[in-house]
């Protein structure tokens, strides 16, 4: 995303010198599963056992917003 009222700045928290509009630029990624578990003793119900990744890149030319981020999540569903 490009900022078109944001400078961008430096590490001492001062505007770059070429003066420079904040831009940044994020990729995310990710990836779940859902494994149903006990199907033969559950019987109307279902049970899942919930997993999931996922990944943030964030770079800007502004040093304060580059950072990357990882989650890893587990659960479990129930459904009727």
């Amino acid at each position: 995303k490009d900022y078109r009222a944001s400078s961008a700045l430096g590490a001492g928290g001062l505007a770059l010198a070429d003066g420079a509009l904040r831009a940044d630029r994020i990729a995310r990624a990710g990836v779940g599963v859902s494994i149903p578990v006990l199907t033969g003793r559950t019987g109307p119900l279902g049970l899942d056992l919930n997993a999931g990744y996922g990944f943030t890149r964030h770079r800007s030319n502004d040093v304060f917003y580059n950072y990357s981020t990882h989650v890893l999540g587990v659960g479990v569903s129930v459904s009727y």
